[in-house]
């Protein structure tokens, strides 16, 4: 999985960055300070997920996580979801092979008859729910060639790897890959019709070992292992470099005294072992040598004319992608047939294949790996149509200690993607502690401060084409009644049960310092939206900004607001839930309970406030939760 920022293909620190990390680094010093305390198991997780946010960008995958948009999925038949972390617990949703999970930071370790496993914590229609490890799947996504076949992948047992097929989202065959025993699956994915793979699609599966993997074809509907040879060296974890121009020497030494080993023409392809191994000066231009191997023989050339980023095409054996002096560049029989001005030159490139779209012969990524907060960790990505290169999408991301900014690219084969449609989401978030049902412990959940969908649409030329969805349609009403609001998330619902469907919507005026309003916007026959009520009092704002979300209920909603997050809490950290029924007869909401959640002193368990609404209730544009603290 990737990590993605969004508004432009490179991210601009600000105030808000310096002010987290200062942040962070004061809250490891307090923790650290507390260890000894009885709390400590409190503390360690929070340590944990702070490093798991730091580092999690650097650990992608070499290759498959730019391709995968797989979160986790039921594996097996008839899979129960748990109230608790235990097989006796109380069953409350029963799913099956495909059906999605989102998971929370919890796992939680068990042994269930003489099994060794955990489970896994995930959010089921607002509430907290449990299920095996052992019955979900990691791996998951459509075909390049035919976006009507899924793939669901799972290790099976120590020596089995099984393939679940779905077609058109009806499973139609089970096929078990045979493995060396106590091989560990890493990555599992497409890379699409090759150059000799006769128009049948190659799957690759990966294994944690170094230079391990196998590969498979897709020949109407059976997998069947493909072997013939295919040059993949970015499963190998080799840094590979490409000769920018004709004639260029490399030699023996570092020098450009010492021998010559070979002369190269462009793009010849040269293993880099260190790109920037020794200073030196060449008719008065200071440079370096890179250190590298050419045919198994270790020599060194001038960096000035090797490019340390490049990828060979998967489709073509005579094209060749290189950055090199902050452009991507397309090679053909050693000429450059046409390049694009990128910002940074990333650290690394990579083919993807057409991601189910047929208008594009291949996508190219130039890769960002985040190694610390508030770095830039993702993909920017091109298209290349066997004559044009065109900047595609911007899919990187920032995380921020609990916090994460991100664009998130859905392209049709993703196992959630869409055929000829390309989702662009939008999104900020962070991830805050929360009580558990019974209010006995805390856990930690990821909340969207903000979410809006794009969808576009695919020209014959492999551009994109923007479709007017629901986000256009709220964005416009906004802009109609709220002059200088942006939307930030929307729900929609059929509240008056008129068999149009109706929207919630949170959105900020980012001029005045985080002002946001709710409201209620009521659909009709025409497919329009029209303004129901609104109330920018809700939440209580002073250089904070806290989360909020929207739980759809019986007759009503519950508008829950998070003063309990690492950067949304200036006065008491606690949450308010508002709950609302709609009144038919008045044709609006009122406020019938309000709860507040209150965390121990220690964290470690909750205490709950409510307060019931039952005479002179209050409607919902003229309601605010009246228990909040202020502090000086």
């Amino acid at each position: 999985m990737s990590i993605y920022f969004g508004k432009g293909q490179i991210y601009k620190k600000n105030l808000r960055i310096y002010i987290r990390r200062f942040f962070w680094i004061s809250t490891i010093l307090y923790l650290f300070s507390i260890m000894v305390h009885k709390t400590m198991r409190y503390y360690i997780l929070l340590i944990f997920i702070l490093l798991q946010s730091i580092t999690g960008f650097s650990q992608r995958g070499y290759y498959a996580n730019h391709v995968s948009n797989s979160p986790v999925f039921i594996y097996n038949t008839n899979v129960n979801l748990r109230t608790s972390s235990s097989i006796k617990s109380k069953i409350i949703a029963t799913l099956n092979p495909g059906d999605k999970l989102q998971q929370t930071h919890t796992q939680i370790w068990d042994t269930i008859n003489g099994n060794h496993g955990y489970w896994i914590e995930i959010q089921h229609k607002n509430d907290i729910a449990y299920v095996w490890n052992n019955l979900v799947s990691r791996f998951a996504f459509k075909l390049h060639t035919n976006t009507d076949y899924r793939l669901l992948i799972k290790e099976e047992s120590k020596n089995k790897i099984g393939v679940k097929i779905f077609h058109n989202n009806q499973f139609i065959s089970h096929y078990p890959i045979e493995i060396k025993a106590n091989k560990e699956l890493s990555e599992v994915f497409s890379i699409g019709t090759t150059h000799n793979s006769d128009n049948k699609e190659i799957i690759v599966f990966k294994f944690q070992e170094h230079n391990d993997f196998l590969l498979y074809q897709w020949d109407e509907g059976i997998l069947k292992p493909f072997t013939k040879k295919l040059e993949l060296p970015f499963l190998n974890g080799l840094q590979l470099g490409y000769i920018t121009a004709d004639n260029v020497n490399i030699r023996s030494e570092a020098s450009i005294k010492s021998s010559i080993i070979a002369t190269l023409q462009i793009p010849n392809r040269v293993e880099i072992l260190n790109y920037h191994y020794q200073k030196d000066t060449l008719n008065n231009q200071k440079g370096y040598w890179s250190h590298i191997k050419y045919k198994n023989q270790e020599a060194y050339v001038w960096s000035k004319f090797l490019a340390s980023k490049g990828v060979e095409s998967l489709k073509n054996k005579e094209v060749t992608f290189i950055i090199k002096d902050n452009y991507l560049s397309v090679l053909k029989n050693g000429k450059i047939v046409d390049k694009i001005e990128t910002k940074m030159e990333g650290d690394d490139l990579v083919s993807l294949g057409n991601l189910g779209v047929p208008q594009i012969e291949e996508f190219i990524a130039i890769c960002y790996y985040a190694e610390s907060c508030g770095q830039t960790g993702g993909d920017i990505i091109y298209s290349w149509n066997g004559r044009k290169l065109n900047y595609f999408i911007d899919n990187t991301g920032v995380g921020d200690g609990g916090l994460f900014e991100e664009n998130t690219a859905i392209f049709p084969s993703f196992f959630n993607g869409t055929k000829n449609t390309i989702n662009i989401i939008s999104s900020e978030g962070e991830s805050i502690q929360t009580p558990s049902p019974d209010l006995s412990k805390t856990s930690y959940k990821s909340f969207y401060r903000k979410k809006v969908t794009k969808t576009y649409t695919i020209d014959t030329d492999g551009k994109l084409i923007p479709k007017l969805t629901e986000t256009e349609k709220i964005q416009a009403l906004i802009k109609q009644e709220f002059k200088n609001y942006e939307l930030k998330y929307h729900k929609t619902t059929d509240i008056n049960k008129d068999g149009f469907m109706d929207v919630f919507i949170y959105m900020v005026n980012p001029k005045t310092q985080n002002h946001s309003t709710f409201a209620i916007a009521l659909g009709n026959e025409s497919g329009k939206y029209i303004l129901h009520s609104s109330n920018s009092n809700l939440i209580l704002h002073n250089q904070n900004d806290p989360l909020t979300s929207i739980d759809i209920k019986e007759n009503g909603f519950q508008l829950n607001i998070y003063y309990s997050g690492y950067y949304t809490h200036p006065y008491e950290n606690c949450i308010f839930k508002l709950k609302y029924l709609y009144n038919y007869d008045i044709n609006d909401f009122q406020l019938t309970k309000e709860t507040k959640l209150i965390p121990s002193s220690d964290n470690s368990s909750w205490k709950k406030e409510s307060k019931t609404y039952k005479t002179n209730m209050i409607l919902f544009k003229d309601s605010w939760h009246s228990q909040l603290s202020v502090e000086d």
